[in-house]
């Protein structure tokens, strides 16, 4: 993983998978140890898809996959991270990544 979160197979594979509990590993378990061979199998089916380049297909499986984990709620997020950026008015096309990190490679002054 890379630390930026930006596409679920960089954490929904390692945090929700069965094969990720892992009692002893601290580098990312599955620490809820929540285990769903139905979440397992649309996971395996949108990396798959990914691999085979089928973006439609893969974001339909992942947002299966998610919502099937939101609907278990296996864990609840205790922190919201809020982040102030101030940009200039020649500033444009100034986005944050879902990690909350600017995407500056995107980003260019007027």
């Amino acid at each position: 993983m890379d630390g930026s979160f930006s596409r679920p197979s960089e954490f929904l594979h390692d945090l929700f998978t069965c094969g990720a509990i892992r009692p002893d590993d601290t580098n990312f378990p599955n620490i809820s140890n929540f285990c769903d061979k139905s979440v397992d199998a649309l996971i395996a089916a949108a990396e798959s898809a990914e691999v085979a380049n089928n973006d439609v297909t893969a974001r339909s499986l992942w947002r299966q996959a998610e919502r099937k984990i939101v609907d278990a709620a296996p864990i609840v997020p205790i922190v919201v991270e809020l982040a102030t950026y101030l940009t200039s008015a020649r500033a444009r096309n100034v986005e944050v990544t879902p990690a909350v990190i600017p995407a500056f490679d995107q980003a260019w002054v007027k």
